[in-house]
């Protein structure tokens, strides 16, 4: 089956590379390998259709490509998720508005040779808006680009995790630039229980008990072990991991896997808190997950790891 691309702006990216297909010919994805910054290459591909790219996923890894993943029909992100190890990066937007601003720093990052799927609950034909101004965001025209060499697997895990990933260092520059950043914190400055999610969370911004707090991801990866635990607030003793996930591979999420393992690395005498795995649901309850004995029901599904 063919996938076609679109261009989603009425003003396209000047240059941009547009291709029928998601096998890509080797031309589109060598494109400006020699410089510091290229013309990203832009695909349309459908949650289901993302296995099409299993052969390619090292290459993309490290090509200037932005692929534009719509979860709106499904808002289940497990085929996107699947990817997690391939050292594509992962941006989340959970609207068009969301869209329109990460479709940039998207672009910008891939424009510099760390190939990004950008995916979410927008419309498919979302007008990302690329005029003369956006062009030269992507493109890193007026400030010195970097072909982020360093010792990481493109996943955000460094040697030395107290030093940021250069992609990392990228997204935060392109976040900061376009008057977001990598994740929003909202809720209690001490929480006891802490949410941590990729998804929408809309309705629960605004319900959060006093002694809760919200985090909600939109760069996914690269996301190490050392800046998840540094989401977490001191005192903090529960977490709960939320995200659309609803055909799991496996038992448990993504996510939670993730912060489970960061927290595994702690030292022994390192006080951890409890961690727990939750489904986001189309209409999320705070009540849901309040109470000392965490019984759940819909729309969130609540399990905490055995040991």
């Amino acid at each position: 089956m063919s996938i076609y691309s679109k261009v989603y702006s009425t003003a396209p990216l000047d240059g941009a590379v547009v291709v029928p297909s998601p096998h890509l010919p080797s031309s589109a994805l060598a494109a400006s390998t020699s410089s510091a910054v290229a013309l990203p290459v832009l695909l349309a591909v459908g949650p289901n259709q993302l296995l099409q790219l299993l052969p390619q996923l090292k290459e993309l890894a490290r090509s200037p490509v932005v692929l534009q993943v719509s979860t709106a029909a499904t808002r289940d992100h497990a085929p996107v998720l699947a990817l997690r190890g391939s050292g594509l990066s992962l941006v989340y937007s959970r609207d068009g508005e969301a869209a329109k601003r990460n479709a940039l720093v998207a672009a910008r990052v891939a424009a510099q040779g760390h190939g990004v799927v950008h995916f979410g609950e927008f419309d498919s034909a979302v007008d990302f808006g690329f005029d003369k101004a956006a062009t030269e965001f992507v493109l890193a025209k007026g400030s010195k680009a970097s072909n982020g060499n360093g010792a990481s697997n493109g996943n955000g895990e460094v040697h030395d995790e107290a030093t940021p990933a250069p992609v990392a260092t990228l997204f935060s520059s392109a976040f900061a630039q376009q008057g977001a950043s990598s994740q929003a914190y909202a809720g209690a400055e001490s929480p006891k229980t802490l949410l941590i999610a990729l998804g929408n969370t809309s309705a629960l911004e605004t319900a959060l008990p006093a002694d809760f707090a919200l985090v909600s991801l939109n760069l996914y990866r690269p996301l190490s072990p050392a800046q998840i635990r540094g989401l977490v607030p001191a005192g903090v003793e529960t977490v709960v991991v939320l995200e659309q996930v609803y055909k799991k591979a496996s038992k448990w999420a993504p996510v939670y896997l993730d912060v489970v393992g960061a927290f595994a690395d702690e030292d022994d005498d390192a006080r951890v808190p409890t961690i727990l795995s939750a489904t986001l649901g189309d209409k999320p309850s705070i009540q849901a997950i309040q109470g000392a004995s965490l019984v759940l029901t819909c729309p969130f599904h609540l399990h905490e790891l055995s040991s």
